[in-house]
């Protein structure tokens, strides 16, 4: 079943929006930093509704940002992206389209290209994802994890690991390869030159 609206398919498949960060390395709340006219909680969250029929914020309360949408707190506080996703999977129990709310150049082609390529996921995989060509680098947080990566990611919770491709073998992970000159949906804000950068491109753009 898919969903139509405002010109966009929706799919049966809940969406997080990642927002738990403390954004100490930055030194500022980065969820409400404003970009093209909205803060980045509000632009993730609207970028996930074009695409998930229900859209779940995980690890803080937007409402405290005057934003209505679905919020669920962190199982466990402090543990970065893996306890969130982790906190997802439990409570939707099944599969979850993932982003980080710091993502500003993310768009809705990259995410329907994801939902597109896990159509084709195999049994053994639990997780659809970009990877960079010449690092091997994977987007963690740009990714659609199935309810079958609960287990992993619990275990690695329970042992203090975080790290998401450590977390998910190569071999549990189905990739959609990308090369560095088309890493700029992937730019994330997490230093004050990050933001820096962001604001220089907003000014051009």
């Amino acid at each position: 079943m898919m969903l139509i609206a405002d010109g966009h398919i929706r799919q049966p498949i809940t969406g997080i929006v990642l927002a738990g960060g403390k954004s100490t390395r930055l030194g500022q709340d980065k969820a409400v930093i404003r970009f093209m006219g909205q803060t980045l909680l509000e632009r993730a969250i609207s970028l996930v509704s074009q695409l998930s029929e229900r859209v779940i914020v995980v690890g803080r309360d937007p409402s405290i940002h005057g934003l209505e949408t679905e919020w669920l707190p962190d199982d466990i506080t402090g543990r970065g992206p893996a306890a969130g996703i982790m906190t997802a999977l439990r409570y939707t129990q099944g599969a979850v389209l993932v982003i980080s709310c710091d993502l500003p150049f993310l768009n809705e082609k990259i995410l329907s290209k994801l939902l597109a390529e896990r159509v084709h996921i195999r049994r053994h995989e639990c997780m659809t994802t970009y990877c960079q060509v010449e690092t091997g680098f994977i987007e963690s947080l740009v990714a659609v994890y199935e309810y079958s990566a609960l287990p992993l990611l619990e275990d690695a919770v329970g042992k203090n690991l975080n790290k998401i491709s450590r977390i998910i073998p190569e071999f549990r992970r189905r990739h959609i390869m990308y090369s560095k000159d088309e890493a700029m949906p992937f730019f994330n804000i997490n230093y004050p030159a990050d933001l820096a950068v962001m604001q220089k491109l907003e000014g051009v753009s």
